[in-house]
């Protein structure tokens, strides 16, 4: 969906990456005049400003940049993405109960519904395998935000 908009867009897992790694990346676009942008969890952050200008702070970002917030947990815009029975099947559990609230998601909730046997990145991947954008949209103000903001 972003490659339509922006045309070629490279991805980075920048969590995994050291934070001298990621300033080193920002300085580069930012040298270059690229445009780039960041997607992370709200946490426990009291507010989105505040998120934005942590990431801002930490790797040296200067000037307008997109640096979006996913309020709370991007797990959350996963199991946005499904319907009841299709987590339920996933996971195994014909009485699972998800959290009422898509936003009250979290990464240990997901991590305690995986089924024992699956590894993590199967799950992720059977996850999208049966995500539904339409539904997500529906289910996550903050996707629903991402898309029309970036997409």
């Amino acid at each position: 969906m972003l490659e339509a908009r922006y045309g070629r867009v490279e991805y980075i897992t920048y969590v995994q990456l050291k934070t001298s790694k990621i300033r080193k990346y920002v300085g580069a676009f930012q040298k270059g005049g690229r445009e780039f942008g960041f997607v992370g969890n709200l946490n426990s952050f009291p507010c989105v400003t505040a998120k934005k200008q942590r990431v801002a702070d930490q790797y040296g970002i200067t000037g307008p940049s997109n640096i979006a917030v996913v309020v709370r947990e991007i797990e959350a815009w996963y199991v946005a993405g499904l319907r009841l029975e299709t987590l339920r099947d996933l996971t195994n559990d014909k009485k699972l109960k998800p959290p009422e609230a898509v936003t009250d998601v979290t990464k240990e909730w997901l991590k305690s519904v995986i089924p024992p046997e699956m590894p993590r990145i199967a799950f992720m991947a059977k996850i999208l395998d049966k995500f539904n954008l339409a539904v997500a949209r529906q289910r996550s103000e903050s996707l629903r935000y991402f898309l029309k903001k970036y997409c």
